[in-house]
């Protein structure tokens, strides 16, 4: 009869068994957190490739002594076309089909 009445004391009583809704939010606020910081890791990293490749493009050596004679006969100047300038465009007056109150 004991057992019997400690078993059911024991269905009676409060106590939770299985997880609480803040364990599952503190699940999913570690979840976002971590998939936040990924990203901006993942971004610094490419930022920071971009900004390497970018460097390198810009720092160019100047053409040596040796091959600056072909680098000047390489460009030539195109010759200057003179176009007329475009005549001047005048805006159609705009005709309203609604009656203004005056």
């Amino acid at each position: 009869m004991s057992l019997l009445t400690g078993f059911v004391a024991n269905a009676q009583s409060t106590a939770a068994t299985g997880p609480g809704p803040i364990d599952i939010l503190g699940w999913l606020a570690g979840f976002v957190a971590v998939a936040v910081l990924l990203m901006g890791v993942i971004s610094g990293i490419s930022l920071a490739e971009a900004a390497a490749v970018s460097i390198q493009t810009e720092e160019t050596t100047p053409p040596t002594e040796a091959q600056a004679p072909q680098a000047a006969a390489a460009i030539t100047p195109e010759p200057q076309v003179s176009t007329p300038a475009p005549a001047a465009l005048t805006a159609a007056p705009v005709l309203t089909t609604e009656p203004v109150a005056a």
